[in-house]
């Protein structure tokens, strides 16, 4: 397995305004990902359940962002301009209402870009990673 890019972990307001600056600066799509506690699989829906414990940004960097710093991202996360890239991105943009942001510049969604090609297979991220690229996914207990 390839090694990946350092983690960098966002935990401090002074992290997140620096990040911020950062982003202003990328031109290509970001993609982001979120960990959820309540309203994740098994569960029928996340509209109005389930928290955001952290999410993730990868834009050449991996970014590992804690909750609490999340307030000050929702103009970004709600800036069209700002394109995102996400798998299973109704998913996704159900939790970011949950903390009161209207997620908005969304890209691309794997699972539905997976969905229009083959109809008969599985869509998640580690599905589409295996059979496209041939890239097996660490468990999460493994990163």
């Amino acid at each position: 397995m390839a090694d990946l890019p350092a983690l960098e972990l966002i935990v401090e307001e002074g992290q997140a305004k620096k990040l911020l600056e950062k982003l202003d600066k990328v031109e290509t799509p970001v993609a982001v990902d979120t960990d959820v506690v309540g309203g994740g699989r098994g569960d029928p829906t996340p509209v109005k359940r389930g928290t955001i414990v952290c999410w993730s940004l990868s834009y050449g960097n991996r970014v590992c962002i804690d909750e609490k710093v999340l307030p000050l991202f929702k103009p970004w996360l709600e800036d069209e301009k700002r394109l995102k890239r996400f798998s299973n991105a109704k998913f996704d943009k159900h939790l970011f209402a949950n903390h009161g942001i209207d997620l908005r510049g969304i890209d691309h969604d794997t699972v539905v870009g997976d969905f229009l090609i083959d109809t008969e297979n599985r869509h998640g991220l580690k599905e589409c990673s295996e059979r496209y690229i041939g890239m097996k996914m660490r468990s999460f207990a493994d990163t």
